[in-house]
């Protein structure tokens, strides 16, 4: 674990800095659990991870219109961004899915695999085996080409 130590309640300038955060005058850090490397302990990771969220999912940024409306969707769309960075994304870094470089599964899973599953817990979602697309008339398929002017 790394914790921060800050300095005074504001930056260096008293009331002119109100609002900006007070200076980190130094860190402990403390193992948690386990022996790791003391020297490569830094927040990067978790700050890494914090931010691929926050950009991956808009509901975890603020003023916009994609939040959750109860929290049962929002546990439901955060398992699901789990599942799909684990198990689905290849990572750049890694070259494989994390799952695999875990040694969990031999291949990558891909969306059809994560609806699977959902379909799995819930067995009788009344959800259509297959989808339509709407009929179009040409009258309407040559409107929506016409440019508006």
């Amino acid at each position: 674990m790394l914790v921060k130590i800050y300095g005074g309640e504001t930056g260096s300038k008293g009331h002119e800095m109100k609002s900006s955060p007070a200076e980190c005058t130094g860190i402990l850090k403390r193992a948690i659990d386990g022996r790791p490397d003391m020297k490569q302990a830094s927040m990067s990771h978790v700050e890494r991870n914090n931010l691929s969220m926050r950009i991956g999912m808009l509901r975890f940024t603020r003023l916009v219109d994609a939040f959750s409306k109860t929290l049962e969707n929002h546990l439901h769309m955060l398992s699901l961004y789990v599942v799909h960075q684990n198990s689905v994304r290849i990572h750049g870094s890694l070259q494989v899915t994390p799952a695999m470089a875990a040694g969990i599964p031999d291949t990558p899973h891909d969306m059809k695999w994560t609806v699977g599953l959902m379909d799995a817990r819930v067995p009788n979602s009344n959800r259509p085996a297959t989808y339509k697309r709407p009929e179009i008339s040409n009258r309407e398929t040559a409107q929506s080409r016409t440019p508006s002017r």
